[in-house]
């Protein structure tokens, strides 16, 4: 049994929302039966805290409908296996998905703020993040847009976690995982983009 979140937002130099201006959160639920006897007697009971209109809810075609209807208001769907179906053993399957959409800020678990420099010749790039409760992230992607083919970075020094760069599918960027375990209250990533633009730099994004 897992749950997985994924929270990816557009982040300005001031550590603002920007491109569409939304934080989007995709969400599972997964289950891994191990007897297909008894797979049809698993329940489960979620519990949803803040949950508002925004929030949908997708339920995978083998889980039992009217159970997660009757749900409490919302607050606590439950999730029951079709008796009528058959549940494959040793498979990993999503049972519900979810994906939540918002304008507020205060919905993104870390702040980032940017802090470029214009020199002659590039540009500084030193990003700094704050977390009030690390222990509840799991684990981030930064993703900060290069203004060429990449190899204008250089000197890349990140606090915690690990940095380099990487072809995106927006593009050349420079990738700042920070893993599992690693994630402290704040931190900081800094390299300098040779030739590099500011304006090409930004938004960037944190998943």
């Amino acid at each position: 049994m897992a749950i997985t979140e994924t929270m990816v937002a557009a982040m300005g130099a001031e550590g603002g929302l920007a491109g569409d201006g939304q934080v989007s959160v995709d969400g599972k639920f997964e289950v891994m039966v191990l007897d297909e006897t008894k797979a049809a007697e698993a329940n489960f009971v979620l519990e949803v805290k803040n949950r508002s209109s925004e929030m949908k809810f997708k339920t995978h075609p083998d889980m039992d409908k009217k159970a997660f209807a009757d749900d409490n208001g919302g607050k606590n769907p439950k999730l029951n296996l079709n008796a009528n179906k058959r549940h494959k053993a040793n498979l990993q399957k999503a049972l519900l998905k979810w994906q939540y959409k918002s304008s507020d800020e205060e919905a993104v678990p870390i702040q980032v703020t940017a802090w470029p420099s214009t020199e002659a010749d590039g540009v500084q790039f030193v990003l700094q993040y704050e977390c009030e409760e690390p222990e509840k992230v799991e684990s981030v992607q930064m993703l900060i847009p290069c203004s060429g083919n990449g190899s204008e970075v250089e000197n890349i020094q990140a606090e915690n976690g690990q940095a380099k760069v990487i072809q995106s599918p927006q593009g050349m960027a420079v990738a700042w995982v920070i893993p599992a375990g690693s994630m402290n209250a704040s931190g900081t990533l800094e390299y300098f983009a040779r030739g590099g633009n500011v304006d090409a730099m930004l938004p960037l994004q944190v998943r």
